[in-house]
Formats: C-alpha cells, sequence, structure tokens
C-alpha cells in the first residue's frame, strides 16, 4: 500500500499544528488503502479460511515496528526515514540498504494500485487495455506530483471518510449473504500458509511512519505520536478485518483466493449494484494511494540523493515547483516498465519483502536511541526485528532471494566504490581535500601524496570515528517576564546547560534529574534569553531562544469595608471597578462577583465565629492581588432604646429620661448633636430601674475661619455669632478673640509655623460650645521648600459614625498621617499605594484630617472630611 503524506506548507499542518484527534484520523487515512483491494485475494491463496489469523499476526508485528518508528521519529523528525536515521547512528551500509528497499517498495508500489484499478475496471469495462490503463493512471498522478501538488491532511481525511461510507454500504448489503461455514476450517493450510498470508497481505499495512517523521507538525509529540500510529493501526485492523470477513463468508477460501478482485466478486454475489461501490472506492483510493507513494518515495530518493547515496542530481528540486524532479521522472518511468511487464501478484510479494526491510532497519535504528530517549522497553524492538525475519521468510523463495541478492549487490558495489582511491589536487598553498565522501564509523582511510618525477610517498592512515551525538535542546518550562528572577526547563539528565541573556552568558547549571533552573537572574522587558545543553561524549545542543515579556501588573489590594460578624449574610468592600473578586471562607472561595463602581458585594454566606476570610481581586491582565486577612467576630449587643418619659416643650431647657446605667447619651435638635452626657444610676422604687437626667442646652453656630492659615501669618479672623466668646487654640495653647457687633473676630500676635495645628470655638450666652472647627497652617507662598510637596492623600468613600477603620489612596511608600479632631492616630505607610487606620471610634461630626509624606519631599496639603 502507498504512504500519502502532507507537507509541512499544507492546510492544516504546520509547526505545532496537528493535534491528537487530527492525527489519529491522518494516520487512519494513510494506511487505509488499496492494499485491501489487490492483495486480498493473493493472501487468501495462501491462508484460505484462515486469512484473518493472517492479518492479525501482521497488525501484531506492525504494532510493535510502529512504537519503534515512533520512538525515533519524535527524536529525529526527518524526512527519509529509517535511512536518515540509520545514517545518524553511523551506519551508513544499512542505511543504503534501507533506502534501496523503499525505493523499491515504493516504485513496485506505484504499479500496484495502478493495475489495481485498471483490473477492477476490467471487470466490469472488458473492452478496457489493462497495462494502458494502469499507465494513463500512473501518468496523471506524476504529472500532478511534478508540479509540486500533494494532499493535504484535510483532504486524506476527507478522502478517508468517504471510503468509509462506501465501504459500509458494501458490507450492509453483503452480510445478508454471509455463510458461516465459509469461515471455517481456519487452519486447513496449516501455520506455514498462515505465515505466508501474512506476508503477502504485510504490505497492505504500510503508510503509519509517515505519522513518526513529521514530529514537528505536531502538538505535544511524545503524547500524540505514539497515540495517532496506535490508534491508526487499530482502527484500519478493525476496516480491514471486517471487510475480509464479510467477503470471506460471502464467497468461500476457494473463490476469494482464486480472484484477484475479491471484493468485485463478492459486490456481485451479494448484490449486483455493489460493484459501483466498490468501483468509486478502487478510483478514489488509487488515485490518494499513488499521489502519497509517489511523493513519500521521491523524497527518500531525493534525501539518498542529497547524501551522495544516488548521483547528486536526484538530490536536486525544481527551482519554480519544489519537487523532486528526476527522482519523480526515474520513478515513473521504472513504474511504467513493471505495470507492462509484470503480473500484479508477483509485484505484492516484491512490495511485502522490500517493506519488511525497511521495517527492520526501523526497528534497529530504535534500539540505538538510549534510554533517556525511549518510551518503551528494547525488548520491543527486538520482537520488532525477530517477527519481520520469520515473515520474510514466510514469502516466497523467488521474491526473498531476488529481493535480498539486488539489494545485496548494490550495497556491495557500494562498498567497492567508496574504496576505491580518490585523487585530490593540491593548490599553492599546499592545502588539499576531497569532498563527497561517505564514511562510517571504523572505516580505514589511507592518504599518499606524488609529485612529478619522484616517487610516491608513503601512506599515512586513519581510523574514522564515530560522528557526535548532538544533544538534544533545552526546554524553557513557561513564558519568562520581567518581574522573574529564576528560569527553569528541562534536558538531558546529567548535560550541563548554559544560560544567556542578551548573549552574556550565566554560571552553567547541571541538569539533575532532567531539571534545571539558574536563578538570580535580573531580566528587563524585550531581553532575549536563550539556553543550550550538552551532555557528556556529545555536540552542544542548539540554542532554544525567547524573548521576556513585561511584567504583569498587580491588581490593586481588594479591601473588606468594616467587620464581618456572625450574624453578616453578606460581606462588601471596594476594589478596581470591574476587577473579578473572589471571596474565600476558610480556605473555600465563593462565586466569583464583579466589583462595580469599585464597590463589590457577595451575598448567601453563613459565617461563624472564627472564620477567616479574604478577598483577592484580579483585573483583566494583571495579576492577582489578595486582602489581608480577617477574623468572623461574634455581633456586638445593642445597646437598649433610651426613653423620653414625657412631653418636651419650647418652654424646656432640659431634657431627661432613661437609658442603661453608664450609657453615653447624645440628644440632637433637628440634626445637630450635643455634647454627650453619661447616664448616672438612679432607683425608682417598685421597678428597679434605672433613671438618666440629661440636660441639653443649645449649642453656639460653629465659628469660621477666614482664608487659608500660613506660617508667615502673624493674625486670623473669621466670623461667629454676634456677641460670642470666641476662643483660638494653636496646638492646645489657647488665645482668646474679640468678636465685634458684626459677628466678626480676630486674633493678632500670632506667631505660626507649618502644620501647627489650630482649632476655633464659640460660645454665645445661655449655649454651649460649638464644635471646634480646625485647621493646619500651611508654608506661605514665598516660604515653599525648593524640593516638591507629597501630593493629597485620597480618603476613600463616606464616613460614618459606624466605620472602624478609614483607608484611601496616597503615593506608594509614603507616610500617612491620620488626625481625628486635630488628634493625631499612629502613623501607616501606603504599601501599592493603599492605607488604612483601623481601630478607630468615631463620632458624628468629628473632624478628620490626612496628610501624606514621601521621602525627600515636604507634607501634603491635608485631606479633610466630616463624620456622618
Amino acid at each position: 500500500m502507498s504512504t500519502p503524506a502532507t507537507q509541512s506548507q499544507s492546510s492544516g499542518s504546520g509547526k505545532g499544528s496537528l493535534g491528537k484527534v487530527t492525527a489519529l484520523l491522518l494516520t487512519s487515512a494513510m494506511m487505509v488503502g488499496t492494499g485491501i483491494y489487490t492483495t486480498l485475494g493473493e493472501a487468501t491463496g495462501e491462508a484460505r479460511a484462515g486469512i484473518l489469523i493472517s492479518m492479525l499476526i501482521g497488525v501484531f508485528i506492525v504494532m510493535l515496528t510502529a512504537i519503534s518508528a515512533a520512538e525515533v521519529g519524535v527524536n529525529y523528525p526527518e524526512e527519509g526515514g529509517a535511512f536518515i536515521w540509520m545514517r545518524l547512528f553511523g551506519y551508513p551500509s544499512i542505511s543504503f540498504a534501507a533506502g534501496i528497499s523503499y525505493l523499491i517498495k515504493g516504485i513496485v508500489g506505484l504499479g500496484i494500485p495502478s493495475l489495481g484499478l485498471a483490473t477492477y475496471s476490467a471487470q466490469i469495462f472488458p473492452e478496457l487495455p489493462v497495462p494502458i490503463v494502469a499507465s494513463i493512471a500512473l501518468l496523471v498522478v506524476a504529472a500532478v506530483n511534478f508540479f509540486g501538488i500533494s494532499p493535504t491532511s484535510k483532504v486524506l481525511i476527507g478522502i478517508f471518510f468517504i471510503n468509509l461510507i462506501l465501504f459500509g454500504l458494501y458490507v450492509g448489503s453483503a452480510v445478508p449473504n454471509v455463510k458461516i461455514d465459509n469461515l471455517t476450517p481456519v487452519l486447513s493450510s496449516g501455520i506455514t500458509g498462515i505465515m505466508s498470508g501474512a506476508a503477502i497481505f504485510f504490505w497492505s499495512w504500510d503508510g503509519f511512519q509517515r505519522t513518526a517523521i513529521m514530529a514537528n507538525e505536531i502538538k505535544d509529540p511524545r503524547k500524540t505520536i505514539p497515540f495517532a500510529i496506535i490508534g491508526g493501526i487499530l482502527i484500519t485492523a478493525v476496516i480491514y478485518l471486517i471487510i475480509a470477513g464479510t467477503t470471506l463468508g460471502v464467497l468461500g477460501a476457494d473463490a476469494m483466493g482464486g480472484s484477484d478482485t475479491p471484493l468485485l466478486l463478492g459486490a456481485q454475489t451479494a448484490a449486483g449494484r455493489g460493484i459501483w461501490i466498490i468501483l468509486l472506492s478502487v478510483w478514489i483510493l488509487t488515485f490518494s494511494d499513488i499521489m502519497g507513494d509517489l511523493m513519500s518515495t521521491s523524497k527518500v530518493g531525493h534525501a539518498m540523493g542529497r547524501e551522495h547515496e544516488l548521483p547528486h542530481w536526484f538530490g536536486s528540486v525544481h527551482k519554480k515547483f519544489k519537487s523532486p524532479q528526476f527522482m519523480i521522472v526515474l520513478l515513473t518511468i521504472v513504474g511504467l516498465v513493471l505495470i507492462n511487464l509484470v503480473p500484479l501478484r508477483q509485484l505484492t510479494t516484491v512490495a511485502s519483502a522490500c517493506t519488511l526491510i525497511w521495517y527492520i532497519a526501523t526497528n534497529l535504528a530504535a534500539l540505538k536511541l538510549n534510554q533517556e530517549r525511549r518510551f518503551s522497553w528494547t525488548i520491543i524492538s527486538w520482537l520488532g526485528i525477530a517477527a519481520c525475519v520469520a515473515l520474510f521468510c514466510s514469502l516466497p523463495l523467488w521474491s526473498t532471494l531476488g529481493t535480498l541478492g539486488f539489494i545485496v549487490i548494490l550495497v556491495g558495489m557500494r562498498w567497492l566504490s567508496i574504496r576505491i582511491v580518490q585523487k585530490a589536487v593540491v593548490d599553492t598553498g599546499g592545502n588539499w581535500t576531497v569532498s563527497g565522501l561517505t564514511l562510517a564509523e571504523g572505516d580505514l582511510i589511507s592518504v599518499t601524496a606524488h609529485y612529478a618525477g619522484e616517487t610516491m610517498s608513503t601512506s599515512v592512515t586513519a581510523i574514522v570515528a564515530a560522528a557526535p551525538r548532538q544533544t538534544i535542546s533545552p526546554v524553557i518550562s513557561r513564558a519568562v517576564t520581567a518581574a522573574d528572577t529564576a528560569v527553569s526547563g528541562k534536558a538531558p539528565s546529567g548535560s550541563s546547560v548554559v544560560f544567556s541573556v542578551n548573549g552574556a552568558a550565566q554560571t552553567a547549571v547541571v541538569a539533575t534529574g532532567g531539571n534545571w533552573t539558574v536563578s538570580g537572574l535580573i531580566l528587563a522587558q524585550g531581553d532575549s534569553i536563550s539556553a543550550t545543553a550538552q551532555s557528556v561524549g556529545e555536540t552542544m545542543s542548539t540554542a532554544t531562544t525567547i524573548t521576556v515579556a513585561a511584567a504583569p501588573l498587580e491588581t490593586i489590594e481588594p479591601v473588606i469595608t468594616g467587620i464581618a460578624t456572625a450574624e453578616d449574610k453578606t460581606v462588601s468592600g471596594r476594589a478596581p471597578s470591574g476587577a473579578s473578586v473572589v471571596l474565600s471562607v476558610n480556605g473555600k472561595d465563593q462565586p466569583a462577583v464583579v466589583a462595580k463602581d469599585g464597590i463589590w458585594t457577595v451575598p448567601d454566606l453563613k459565617l461563624s465565629k472564627g472564620d477567616l476570610i479574604s478577598v483577592t481581586a484580579q483585573y483583566a491582565g494583571e495579576t492577582v492581588n489578595t486582602s489581608k486577612k480577617m477574623k468572623v467576630i461574634t455581633k456586638p449587643l445593642q445597646t437598649s432604646e433610651p426613653l423620653i418619659p414625657r412631653i418636651v416643650t419650647a418652654a424646656d431647657t432640659t431634657v431627661s429620661g432613661r437609658a442603661p446605667s453608664g450609657a453615653s447619651i447624645v440628644l440632637s435638635i433637628n440634626g445637630q448633636a450635643q455634647p454627650a452626657v453619661v447616664a448616672a444610676s438612679g432607683r425608682i422604687v417598685g421597678t428597679g430601674a434605672t433613671t438618666t437626667v440629661v440636660t441639653a442646652s443649645i449649642e453656639t453656630s460653629e465659628p469660621v475661619i477666614s482664608g487659608i492659615v500660613t506660617d508667615g501669618d502673624t493674625t486670623v479672623s473669621g466670623r461667629a455669632p454676634s456677641g460670642a466668646n470666641v476662643v483660638l487654640n494653636v496646638n492646645g495653647a489657647a488665645k482668646s478673640a474679640v468678636v465685634d457687633n458684626g459677628g466678626n473676630w480676630m486674633v493678632s500676635g500670632l506667631t505660626l509655623a507649618q502644620n501647627d495645628l489650630i482649632s476655633v470655638t464659640a460660645q454665645s450666652d445661655g449655649k454651649s460650645v460649638s464644635k471646634p472647627v480646625t485647621m493646619i497652617v500651611v508654608p506661605a507662598p514665598n516660604k515653599i521648600p525648593a524640593q516638591n510637596q507629597t501630593a493629597v492623600p485620597v480618603i476613600s468613600g463616606i464616613v460614618t459614625a459606624a466605620n472602624t477603620t478609614v483607608s484611601g489612596t496616597a503615593p506608594l511608600g509614603a507616610s500617612v498621617v491620620l488626625s481625628i479632631n486635630g488628634k493625631a492616630q499612629p502613623t501607616v505607610v501606603a504599601n501599592g499605594g493603599n492605607w488604612i487606620v483601623a481601630g478607630l471610634i468615631l463620632t458624628k461630626c468629628d473632624s478628620i484630617s490626612v496628610t501624606a509624606q514621601c521621602v525627600g519631599e515636604t507634607v501634603s496639603i491635608p485631606a479633610m472630611i466630616k463624620v456622618q
């Protein structure tokens, strides 16, 4: 059978373009071909009713070789297969024999489907001359191949499914005519006949090896190639066994073994119209097989010409069509000769003999892999060789001796030719060169020199050493960014790995257990990093190179608002708008939510005291950031409501009532809070209740400070209720102010400094003292130092009396000071540009101010807010 192939430029191909399913279907498509049509009759003639056993033996041997081919193909994905592989391992004679075997198999393989198409067609159109029709089919496909056109993976898979449908129609129409008696006796031909049948049919299993030598076009080849090859062989085996079993059941061993067109005969016997199904399938598969076989065989021949194992012009390609033109012409001419001179059944035995030699070379190549490069036991390759030899000996004697003798003669001619003395011309500088040599390990070379008029020199001899093996290229495990300080990967165990940044090599490391790591790196976006590996006794690998990507941005740290209690069903907080937020309770993630307008809420929670909660946030294209952890607490008890036991009138100057003893009581008039008082204990006879008296006076309206106060000012002025007593405090030191009848006040004779805290209160007769109005002294314009002033910090959201924390943003690393009514809290640092002050006790109308200062800069202007 032929070996259709896909070019790396074809649709659906390309580096790493074929996944597991595609590779599996492609392998099946490259195996299912005209072999089932052209070889089944002759093989049944030998095995009789045991043909299905013969096919199973062939499947087993093909499976062994397939594993070997996959192992070598993963490591050496080069055109030329076993010819190139044995050459790389230093066995040029075996390489040459394998290449010649493949060429013979390929040439014979061109004739078999061509004759098969003509023979099947002649059964329906008797007037068709078989050799001429076969020759025309070969010439048409050769012309297409000459122009560089080859079937793509999609086309091959499409042909496979079309034929699968046609096979199904044939089997479906033939099954009702199957006679169980025709399937027995299975061992009527003996073990010799069964082995002969397996050997003759063996050519039909060819086609899987193309997947092994196209590893560079397959995703994750080390896993995908074995899966595709073994799966493809099993699929093909099922298809072939169903078709062969059905045909045997319809015809019987005698009729099936005596026909060159058994499937057509089976279709005629079962249902007359089925012959068109078979004929259509033969036509489709023939052109697909010839095209693929001509292309793959010409590439092996091209590789042999390139390596000077054939005349060098076979190694050239057409300048325009990029096809190996001379090899295609040679294969076509020889194929035409065979079509017109040799019967179909003689061609199939020669094709199987050459296929078995090729498979033996493939198994030998797998044995030359070191253990690190293998994924199966060496016994599999040894079994493959033994099975191939056994099958080779089961072929007709004329085919094995003829094939083997012809190859041995060619190998001998090659051996003699490379030992003929080759002359070199010495240039004027005393240098000489002999090119075009094919050397093998252990070859003895000698050189003599002869100058005109002098006797020949004594010879200088040398023994050819083994060609050094190149170490497998190392792997860099993942993408590298500018944030990374270490890079790691895979390399052959024990090899020396040299890592370079922009061409500057770092200290070499050893791949221990196949793993290597280089740490302590300083990388920048756009840096070119590469790694090479070298094992003892091997040459340095090719470099693996990648470019350093930009360091990913980190999402701003999310914030949990307030304190979480066991009674809460929801937890809320702040995060960048659009970020994905995930809340975790004791390490178990809740469903993600999206922060809208900077606010997020996770609903439907079941919290218990002591639970540990945290929040992660991630904005598109940024790395995850995690909040500080928070423990769930028991919800604080709510103070009992205070009571006002009687009606309050406009004539009253005090309001009293009852509340828990010692509670802090705040009375508000029209939303304006009065100074807090404490509930004093008192006992009411017969009830045991406490009585609290609250004296509430009207608070004086807050004064106003006019403008901004700077360290250049000596007076501070403003407005207050007319006649009120105004007191100005500078850092706690009180200064009395004078208020005129118009409500203006002023304090003079002051000495102010930057960052002084000033506060002003006012009190009218019969009223309580007003809330203080505060302000921080800022530098005068002509006194601002040369250094920069830190940017004003930001207070996030609205602050209420229920809050125990206040947070916001400030320049990265700045020292942040929060003050409540002029009283500074402990300093915090803006980590990642965010700051938070916790453990606060706030009251409505408290004045909060926040300043920030970076190193080398002056204190910022304060950000201010009132507690709601």
